[in-house]
Order: structure tokens, then C-alpha cells, then sequence
């Protein structure tokens, strides 16, 4: 485990230096240890103009980058928040909340770290 991990911040550092050598930049968002137990799941979500995802909730965080697009967010006890492309949002484990594309389609790509064994998404109820 220690050697898969140690060549794997190897990998890492010597990609990190190579981006650096050709311009490419990397940008992080955010950061935060997943727990035993739960696993990472890597996806997009692409919403035809004025299309909505529908009420629900994850068993685990969402981390989320708008690539194409703006994405209007209700977060239940929060205002209506929107993302343009190019911005990043995060939705804390078990809030029900709801997106929609607004005027364009939107694309959304994200990452979840909820726990193993549990669907992706549930409808709120």
C-alpha cells in the first residue's frame, strides 16, 4: 500500500513539473479525504436549455465544475445561486437540491464521494 501510494505522488509531482514546463496550468477547487467506506464517482450532467435535473440527494459530497453553459442551484434552505462556465460548486452530503440549464444547454461535470454500496442520487421526498 505504501509503495502504490508513494509512486503514485511520484507520478504526480513528475506531472505536475511537466505541466509547468509546457504552460499547461492546473487549477484545484477543492480538497478532502474520503473516509473508508466510500468511493469517488467521477460523471457529467448535460441539460438542454431550460431543463431541470429534478429534486434529490447524495449519499456523500458533490464536487462540481460547470464546463459549457449556466446552472441555476436551489439548495433547500439557501438562495438560488447560478454558475457560469468555468466556475466550480460543492453540495454538502444528504442537502436536497435541484439544477437547471439556464437560456443554453449547460454541461456539467462532477465528482462524488458518497458511500459504497449506496445509488448515486435519490429523489428528494
Amino acid at each position: 500500500m505504501i509503495r502504490e501510494l508513494c509512486a503514485g505522488l511520484l507520478t504526480f509531482a513528475a506531472g505536475t513539473a511537466l505541466a509547468a514546463d509546457s504552460g499547461a496550468v492546473r487549477k484545484v477547487f477543492d480538497r478532502m479525504d474520503v473516509p473508508a467506506g466510500y468511493e469517488a464517482v467521477v460523471g457529467s450532467a448535460e441539460l438542454p436549455a431550460g431543463a431541470a435535473i429534478g429534486r434529490h440527494t447524495h449519499h456523500g459530497t458533490e464536487f462540481a465544475y460547470v464546463a459549457e453553459g449556466e446552472v441555476e442551484f436551489s439548495i433547500e434552505g439557501q438562495a438560488p445561486s447560478r454558475v457560469k462556465a468555468g466556475g466550480f460548486f460543492k453540495i454538502d452530503t444528504g442537502k436536497i437540491h435541484d439544477a437547471r440549464s439556464v437560456g443554453a444547454p449547460a454541461k456539467v461535470v462532477a465528482t462524488w464521494v458518497i458511500e459504497k454500496g449506496k445509488p448515486l442520487a435519490e429523489p428528494a421526498k
